[in-house]
């Protein structure tokens, strides 16, 4: 089998040389790797052609203006001529036996989605925790899922990564799921709406938690996010988009209301996601206006819920945003009790007013649960 590697490529010269050879090692003959410079304006796209011209295995795709890694992978895919593909981020790479071990498996027994571990490293100064959240989130799931459990145990549970990033798929597979969704741009969030249209179009998956065959450099190109700026955060903030994307991709298939509970379930954990991102990574001057750019995108009701979830802190940003008048509810304040419970278990701090209350306002719902069990 031949397989094609689409790598979507924008300013990335400091990383595309080590991201090529990573390719160009693999132990599998017959692998071609397809680059699509979407419109850089540094030298990445002179440093692809240089390499094109001495191994040609590289096949160079040059797009005339920046349209987003969803554009430029769906080029690659266009000009790809594999039988399987994998995708690669250009500041990434692939283990030397990744393509081989790709094509055993799919000799063995074919499914849509084969999914790799990820060996995560942290480059820069990313702390250590955050790489092993990284690591915990990439792990695949052994399976096999069959059906809507691929998108169930993905977008609804959250039991395995939604993105396209260390994943092998039929390419014909590739092809139908991304001419579904068309053009789109929306950044970071992109992959989670290829992978949802894969995953609703896929009949099978099987993970290899013990093969941590794609190197993610965190910390290199766009992946950093400590100190975050305001202007750092707008990009976080298309997810909104990527959100909007997956519910018209499912009205354009049919599918919005078969597939209604697993769209609000996604909807809502993306934005306490983003939230999350806000809370730990935002520097604090710019915390309120990142804010009130989350309310622009956002209804006002889901983002006081999750944002209450994050305690006290975060609260007193968000009373700036909507006014000490705004009527929190009891559940509000239980989430913010929870939240700042969690904080000083993890932290070794007191125990807020506000956890106090929420404590207290918790305290019937705790037992109701645990009479049941729960």
């Amino acid at each position: 089998m031949k397989v094609s590697i689409v790598i979507p490529v924008f300013n990335d010269e400091d990383y595309v040389g080590r991201t090529l050879k990573s390719c160009l090692r693999q132990t599998h003959q017959f692998i071609e790797v397809v680059c699509v410079d979407d419109g850089s304006s540094d030298a990445s796209l002179e440093r692809l052609r240089a390499i094109a011209a001495q191994d040609g295995r590289v096949k160079v795709v040059a797009l005339p203006q920046n349209g987003g890694s969803h554009n430029a992978r769906r080029a690659g895919l266009a000009a790809a001529t594999g039988e399987l593909v994998t995708f690669l981020d250009a500041d990434d790479e692939l283990h030397s036996k990744m393509c081989a071990r790709m094509v055993a498996e799919y000799a063995r027994e074919p499914y849509d989605v084969l999914h790799f571990a990820t060996y995560v490293k942290g480059d820069g100064q990313v702390p250590v925790e955050r790489v092993r959240e990284m690591t915990r989130w990439c792990a695949p799931l052994e399976g096999p899922l069959h059906g809507r459990d691929i998108l169930v145990r993905s977008f609804v549970n959250y039991e395995y990564a939604f993105n396209v990033a260390g994943k092998a798929f039929p390419i014909e597979l590739a092809r139908k799921a991304f001419d579904a969704i068309g053009d789109i741009k929306a950044d970071s969030s992109e992959d989670v709406l290829e992978y949802f249209a894969i995953g609703f179009f896929a009949d099978s998956y099987r993970g290899l938690p013990g093969l941590r065959y794609y190197v993610y450099h965190l910390g290199d190109g766009g992946s950093a996010l400590a100190d975050m700026t305001t202007a750092q955060f707008a990009r976080a903030l298309r997810s909104s988009d990527a959100v909007a994307a997956v519910g018209a991709f499912l009205e354009s298939q049919g599918a919005a209301e078969s597939h209604a509970d697993i769209y609000e379930a996604h909807r809502t954990e993306q934005l306490r996601v983003l939230l999350r991102t806000w809370d730990a990574y935002v520097r604090p001057a710019d915390k309120a206006e990142c804010l009130a750019a989350v309310f622009e995108r956002w209804p006002e009701a889901d983002v006081v819920s999750a944002t209450c979830e994050l305690g006290s802190d975060a609260v007193g940003i968000l009373k700036g945003q909507v006014g000490d008048d705004y009527a929190f509810t009891n559940e509000h304040y239980y989430a913010m009790g929870v939240a700042d419970g969690a904080r000083a278990e993890r932290e070794g701090i007191h125990a807020t007013g506000t956890y106090r209350l929420g404590n207290a306002v918790g305290a019937l719902p705790r037992k109701i649960l645990a009479l049941m069990g729960r």
